[in-house]
């Protein structure tokens, strides 16, 4: 290269083809970015959803049991659109499992209880309910962690006869760590105990 046009001439075209090269780069770097958004969107962090007749369920997810725990917990937002009260009374998924539904409780000594309602949960007419870590939510017992891997199938029953199948994505509980085995002691930073609505 002449040493006179490093700054003069040759510059020029270093730009140029540097703009052309942008200005080509660009709808596929677009590109990219959709994808992924698109990708970020259905992370592990995104629950599942289903609907059956008025009743809507989303962000459904299943907690990932640790090696050697037999009970996990199912989550998501449970939404009545009718104009009737609905109420989750049970459910089921496709292996070896009991499956109950529990609301967790403190009481005025600050011991946890996991309480199981065998009434279930209402959700009103037009109203949403949340099943949550530390809230209420539905356990599966006796199971083998083995069965789960990337999703479970999760029935939800209701007392009008309503059953909704949703595949719920398995993911570790963020910020907390439960000993399910336990009857997770220590979630909320006290004792647990289990009762039973009788």
């Amino acid at each position: 290269m002449v040493r006179g046009t490093r700054w003069g001439w040759g510059a020029t075209c270093r730009i140029v083809n540097n703009n052309r090269t942008r200005l080509f780069l660009a709808p596929l770097a677009a590109s990219v970015l959709i994808f992924s958004l698109a990708a970020c969107g259905s992370d592990d962090h995104a629950g599942s959803s289903a609907t059956v007749g008025d009743i809507t369920v989303t962000d459904a997810w299943v907690r990932q049991p640790a090696d050697g725990q037999t009970a996990s917990a199912a989550y998501g937002t449970i939404t009545n659109n009718g104009d009737t009260d609905i109420a989750l009374v049970g459910g089921s998924v496709p292996f070896d499992a009991t499956f109950e539904i529990h609301e967790t409780l403190m009481d005025d000594e600050g011991v946890m209880q996991m309480k199981q309602r065998l009434d279930g949960f209402v959700i009103a007419a037009g109203a949403t309910f949340e099943l949550e870590p530390g809230g209420p939510h539905v356990m599966m017992l006796d199971i083998d962690p083995a069965d789960f891997v990337d999703s479970v199938d999760v029935t939800l029953i209701f007392d009008d006869g309503t059953e909704i199948v949703v595949t719920a994505p398995v993911r570790s509980l963020d910020g907390m760590e439960m000993d399910m085995d336990d009857e997770m002691g220590d979630e909320m930073g006290g004792d647990m105990i289990e009762t039973t609505d009788g």
